[in-house]
């Protein structure tokens, strides 16, 4: 993944993915893998960047 971002749970998924899955979203945010519910967005996971 080049431009990875991680959400609160843990899971981590492609920026460009992340972003359009969440695109109209503006207050709570939910993983597409474990469907956990959180409100902050999904940051930029730096250890995974390549």
């Amino acid at each position: 993944i080049n431009e990875p971002k991680q959400l609160q749970c843990g899971h981590s998924f492609c920026a460009i993915c992340i972003d359009q899955l969440y695109k109209d979203v503006e207050q709570e945010y939910t993983c597409p893998l474990c469907r956990a519910h959180f409100t902050i967005p999904p940051v930029i996971n730096y250890s995974l960047k390549s």
